[in-house]
């Protein structure tokens, strides 16, 4: 029994009708069906004008980049389920006619540029990074198909500008012109997001290869200035802020009680707090809420204060991963020292830092577990270890994915389930979710480096958020507190923004 769906698809023909519109088919579906097999039969049975593009049907030619609801993919590559779907052109790029966008200019405009530093007179072009560092296999997949380039927030509000975008080194590597100097600093315009990875449909790691391009760019000293002032505020003061570091305990100043954990010295678990939430004010309410919930949990918890610097991970996308060592062989013996059998952290940062790379760079093996904040409340609400009010208000909220605890740290459900268990909440996802969630504009450094860039990002995301009609959006991540509050009030948005923590104890009876 055969079944139809419908396919919106968003039309542009500039010779025929000056604006885009969206014209509607309904097609027969079959089992297997790919998008590019749908977009033919539209073609061959419905309307011969539809203008889209498709040649190897293998994903080896990367020609049939199209968006699927909003999101970039290969047509051949892309299998459908019957559901309807709308799909139009590949985001940020020159549309030439429906589906077609001009695939050429994005890359010959990277190629001229890159050609114009090699060759003005006195100019350098720094070589391409050295083996040691750069993953070549992981570029030699890429198929030209801008797909990455479709899924990056940053070219979405700045196209062709601070950033040239994911396919950036490909280009450059694959001209055999190298990396020039004045175009190193655009490796530090990305948010680090992982969005260009999870879209690539050859499995490149767009990401990954910018990380090796700082780090060869930092090696050669093309660390732009306010990125090499944040690495050596870290070496001075612990912490990415520049502050005495005694003043990490600062944000529990306020509290009704001082926390339990001050001060112990043999525990069973390390709070390891984070630089932002430390002394950051903006975000203070992320450590409260949390140290609250644990003191009512009852858990045995020590927080390291001064002890605790910072975990790394700024340094290392700085591309000064060796510089960062120190802090972390510090913090490592810090945590050992309390006999600590579990360390939780509300960063996402650093949790995927403690996680992936303290065992990996310093060689051994930490001796006790690892959990984000979300993980453990799941963890305690399941067991009925924290009280809920028995008649909460009712509230409608969305929850915003980060993209360290979800893309680089696998993490979607432990928020979901957290947020499942408060009563008197109403979630509504928003359209980007887990692999597909848009960044908050606060990652890989960028605040620091150019903060109007971000800033654009966080709009388009809280944008998003608004549109749900929730009155409040949740997420899990101090920074993504930060940047996403800041947008709402750029923005003239009426909607709150809090860390699951505060919900988590803003649901709680009161003691």
């Amino acid at each position: 029994m055969t079944r139809s769906f419908r396919i919106r698809v968003r039309r542009y023909d500039p010779d025929r009708v000056p604006a885009a519109y969206t014209q509607e088919y309904a097609i027969e579906y079959r089992d297997n069906m790919t998008l590019l097999e749908a977009l033919e039969e539209i073609q061959h049975v419905h309307d011969s004008s539809l203008a889209f593009r498709s040649s190897c049907r293998i994903a080896k030619c990367g020609s049939c980049g199209v968006n699927l609801n909003g999101r970039p993919v290969l047509a051949c590559h892309t299998g459908l389920d019957g559901q309807d779907i709308e799909v139009g052109p590949l985001g940020n790029a020159p549309v030439v006619k429906d589906l077609i966008v001009d695939r050429q200019r994005p890359v010959e405009e990277q190629v001229q540029a890159i050609e114009a530093v090699r060759q003005a007179p006195g100019r350098v072009a720094v070589a391409a990074p050295p083996p040691a560092l750069f993953d070549y296999g992981n570029i030699s997949r890429c198929i030209g198909c801008l797909v990455c380039e479709g899924a990056c927030p940053v070219v979405s509000v700045q196209p062709g500008d601070a950033f040239p975008g994911p396919s950036w080194l490909p280009t450059a590597l694959g001209s055999g012109v190298g990396i020039a100097e004045e175009r190193a600093g655009g490796a530090f315009h990305c948010l680090l997001c992982g969005a260009c990875a999870v879209a690539c449909p050859s499995g490149v790691l767009p990401d990954g290869a910018l990380e090796s391009a700082r780090e060869a760019a930092a090696g050669r000293g093309l660390l732009p200035q306010p990125l090499a002032a944040l690495d050596e505020r870290i070496a001075r003061a612990y912490n990415i802020s520049g502050e005495p570091n005694r003043d990490r305990l600062l944000w529990a100043a306020n509290l009704a009680r001082p926390p339990s954990g001050i001060g112990r010295k043999q525990v069973e678990a390390v709070y390891f707090v984070g630089c932002v939430s430390s002394l950051f004010p903006r975000s203070y309410s992320v450590a409260q809420s949390f140290v609250q919930i644990l003191e009512r949990a009852g858990l045995d918890y020590g927080l390291l204060g001064e002890e605790e610097w910072c975990c790394g991970y700024p340094m290392a996308v700085n591309g000064e991963l060796e510089r960062a060592r120190a802090l972390m062989r510090h913090n490592l013996d810090a945590v050992r020292a309390t006999g600590a059998r579990l360390l939780v952290t509300t960063c996402p940062s650093c949790l995927t830092f403690w996680k992936e790379v303290y065992p990996h760079i310093l060689g051994e093996e930490l001796g006790f577990r690892v959990l984000h904040a979300t993980e453990y409340l799941a963890e305690l609400l399941e067991e009925g270890r924290l009280p809920l009010q028995a008649e909460p208000a009712e509230q409608v909220i969305t929850y915003h994915d980060p993209c360290d605890l979800g893309r680089k740290g696998g993490i979607y459900e432990a928020p979901r389930r957290v947020l499942a268990r408060l009563p008197g909440l109403s979630l509504r996802e928003m359209d980007g979710i887990r692999e597909q969630s848009e960044c908050c504009g606060g990652g890989g450094n960028l605040e620091s480096l150019d903060p109007e860039l971000g800033k654009a990002v966080a709009a388009r995301r809280i944008r998003q958020a608004a549109d749900t009609g929730a009155g409040t959006v949740v997420s899990a991540c101090q920074q993504c507190e930060r940047t996403l509050a800041a947008a709402a009030r750029g923005e003239r948005i009426r909607i709150r923004v809090k860390d699951i923590g505060e919900m988590v104890l803003e649901a709680m009876e009161p003691e």
